[in-house]
């Protein structure tokens, strides 16, 4: 006899963080940031199995520049529940 198989749920959440952060530079420090950030959303313990940043165009910077906000950096996280 054989345990059953786990099932995961995996989804996809954005995450944003300002332009100017300092842990965009280090890409450990960005996945625990992100990972820290859906588990106080969520309220549960996740594992991110992919992270993708993508950084503001000449649009969106404009556009936070028109309501003066510091541009973002959106997140792109896969979790597995």
């Amino acid at each position: 006899m054989a345990p059953p198989d786990t099932q995961y749920l995996s989804e996809r959440y954005i995450v944003e963080i300002p332009i100017s952060d300092e842990r965009l530079k280090n890409p450990w420090q960005l996945r625990l940031y992100a990972e820290k950030e859906l588990e106080g959303r969520l309220g549960d313990e996740v594992q991110l199995t992919s992270l993708k940043v993508k950084k503001p165009r000449a649009l969106a910077r404009s556009k936070a520049r028109l309501l003066k906000r510091e541009p973002t950096v959106r997140l792109y996280v896969t979790v597995k529940f």
